[in-house]
C-alpha cells in the first residue's frame, strides 16, 4: 500500500519517515515545502519519494495522487505554533485550514482507503474535568489553532460520510522531542543560550499540561497503522493519545536548570495564561486502543526530561 504523508519534514513527520517499516507499511510518499530538511536524512531506502511543494495545492495534490496510487494518507501539515497562531489568523488559515480543504475536495475523486488526521487537544479549549473523547465534552478553543483544527475535523467528517473513506482523527495534546522547534522547550533553550543569567517565564508557572514524547507518539501511530487489517472498518473514529499525567511549568523549570546546571534569575509573569489562547490547565485521559496497551508512554516529566537534556547537549 503506497502512503502519502503531507507535512512530512515537520517535527512528528520526520519522525515518522524515520521509523517507517516499508515490509510492513509499503512505500511512502512524503510532501512538504521544507522536504529538503530530512530529503537528505542518512536512509538509502528506494521506496522513500520526496516531493516539495504546497499541502494546499490542488492541482499538485491531485498529480500526486494520480501518479502513485496512494491507498492511505496520514495529514500532519498545520501551522503547529499556536502562540504565534494567535497574533495573527494566516497560518492557521494558510498551513491548517487549507491543506484539510483540498484534501476534502480530492477525496470526493480519489478513493483513499485510510485517512490519518494529526488533531488537538486545544478543539476543546478551558475544561474543568479530564479531556475524554468518551465523555462528549463541548468543544470550544481558545485559539485560532484550535478553531482550525476543530473545522478540519467537522470537514473530514463530512467527507468521510459521503465518500466512505476510513478516517481517523488523531488528537494529542504538547508533543515534545530532541529537536524542539517552537514551544516551552525551544523557548527555554534558545533564551538560556542567548543570555544564561536570567530566564523570561511566560505566565506565572502555575500552568499545568500534559506532554507526550515524540518517539511514543510515532509509535503509537505506527501501530494504529499496523492494526488496519485486524480492526473493524468504519467511517469515522476519534483517538486521545497522551501521557495520562500533567506536569506544572515551574516544574518543568526546575528539570530545566538541573540539567542545564545554571541558576538565572527567573521573571515569571503575572497570569496564569502565558500568551492569548493558552490553556493554563488541562488533564487529558489516554485512549489508545487496547491492541497497543503495551506501548510504554513515558510520563510528563520523563518526556520533558529526555528531550531536553539531548536538545541542550546536542546545540
Amino acid at each position: 500500500m503506497n502512503t502519502l504523508i503531507i507535512g512530512g519534514a515537520g517535527f512528528v513527520g520526520s519522525e515518522i519517515v524515520r521509523q517507517w517499516n516499508f515490509k510492513e507499511h509499503g512505500k511512502l510518499i512524503i510532501l512538504d515545502k521544507n522536504v529538503g530538511k530530512i530529503s537528505t536524512m542518512s536512509i538509502s531506502y528506494p521506496n522513500y519519494k520526496f516531493i516539495s511543494g504546497e499541502a494546499s495545492d490542488i492541482n499538485l495534490l491531485t498529480t500526486i495522487l494520480e501518479e502513485n496510487s496512494v491507498s492511505r494518507l496520514i495529514h500532519l501539515a498545520a501551522n503547529s505554533d499556536i502562540q504565534g497562531g494567535s497574533e495573527t489568523t494566516n497560518p492557521d488559515f494558510q498551513d491548517t485550514l487549507k491543506t484539510t480543504i483540498a484534501l476534502v475536495e480530492l477525496l470526493q475523486f480519489y478513493p483513499i482507503k485510510k485517512v490519518y488526521f494529526s488533531s488537538t487537544s486545544a478543539v476543546y479549549g478551558q475544561t474543568n474535568e479530564p479531556i475524554s473523547e468518551k465523555k462528549q465534552l463541548i468543544k470550544k478553543p481558545e485559539s485560532n489553532y484550535g478553531w482550525a483544527k476543530l473545522a478540519c475535523e467537522h470537514m473530514l467528517k463530512a467527507s468521510s460520510q459521503n465518500n466512505l473513506s476510513d478516517v481517523i482523527i488523531v488528537r494529542f495534546p504538547n508533543v515534545v522531542g530532541p529537536t524542539p522547534t517552537h514551544g516551552i522547550l525551544f523557548d527555554f533553550k534558545n533564551k538560556l543560550k542567548k543570555n544564561p543569567e536570567f530566564l523570561e517565564v511566560l505566565g506565572n508557572g502555575t500552568q499545568e499540561k500534559p506532554y507526550i514524547h515524540v518517539f511514543d507518539l510515532t509509535k503509537v501511530l505506527l501501530g494504529m497503522i499496523a492494526l488496519e487489517n485486524t480492526t473493524s472498518n468504519v467511517s469515522m473514529r476519534y483517538l486521545n493519545i497522551g501521557p495520562g499525567d500533567t506536569i506544572t511549568v515551574k516544574d518543568i523549570v526546575d528539570e530545566v536548570l538541573k540539567i542545564t546546571k545554571l541558576n538565572p534569575k527567573i521573571y515569571w509573569g503575572s497570569t496564569p495564561q502565558g500568551w492569548q489562547g493558552d490553556i493554563a490547565k488541562y488533564s487529558y485521559i489516554n485512549e489508545i486502543p487496547l491492541e497497543l496497551s503495551g506501548i510504554q508512554i513515558r510520563n510528563s516529566s520523563t518526556a520533558v526530561r529526555d528531550s531536553f537534556k539531548v536538545a541542550w547537549e546536542n546545540e
